[in-house]
């Protein structure tokens, strides 16, 4: 759970959640647009939130901005709530491919290695070719896929081509949207373009 793992890093380094990742993640990035803990008066500032739920087709308007995930003033979720940019998004997203300014590239590596059982693989949701690393998805052994990362409730849905140097990032915000299931097909889209760009080189 990231939430516990949020606590862990809260202990082992004396620091709130929040600090930690101010302090070695957001400001070094410079990912100035970032925050687990919003202020209430820039709520509204947060792109609207919609729902694919519902007893008719569609996708309806819920709420002015996000806000089910704030959940207090002292409490940064290690799971959810954190509030931010595509622009700074993308510079946490692209430091993960430059070995050494975030994590070091051997680091990453076993971070994406699947950690799942075969038993577990039956049952594992992400049945796209994909397994299961340490806090996000990532490729099959012997399957076709070759990135890694992970997606959102409302719909993001990112991932890194460590080798190649490439990342990607789509966000909506659309709760239980018809479109979940076609956001695999990005990285699919990606994977087939890199492909064709390599074997011309």
């Amino acid at each position: 759970c990231h939430d516990v793992l949020a606590a862990v890093v809260e202990v082992a380094s004396g620091m709130t959640f929040e600090e930690y990742v101010q302090k070695y993640i957001f400001r070094p990035l410079g990912m100035t647009r970032s925050t687990f803990l919003l202020p209430a008066a820039e709520l509204l500032t947060v792109a609207a939130q919609y729902s694919g739920a519902g007893d008719r087709p569609g996708v309806f308007r819920i709420g002015p901005a996000i806000r089910s995930y704030r959940l207090g003033a002292d409490y940064a979720s290690g799971g959810a709530g954190c509030v931010s940019t595509v622009e700074d998004y993308m510079k946490f997203l692209n430091a993960l491919i430059r070995d050494g300014e975030l994590l070091s590239a051997a680091t990453l590596a076993k971070m994406t290695a699947g950690q799942l059982t075969p038993a577990q693989l039956e049952t594992y949701w992400g049945k796209d070719d994909t397994d299961y690393g340490l806090g996000l998805r990532c490729p099959k052994k012997g399957g076709a896929r070759i990135d890694s990362g992970w997606g959102g409730a409302a719909g993001a849905y990112l991932g890194v081509f460590p080798k190649q140097k490439v990342t990607f990032f789509y966000v909506q915000h659309v709760l239980m949207a018809p479109n979940r299931a076609l956001r695999p097909r990005i990285s699919d889209f990606i994977r087939e373009a890199l492909a064709e760009s390599f074997s011309r080189r």
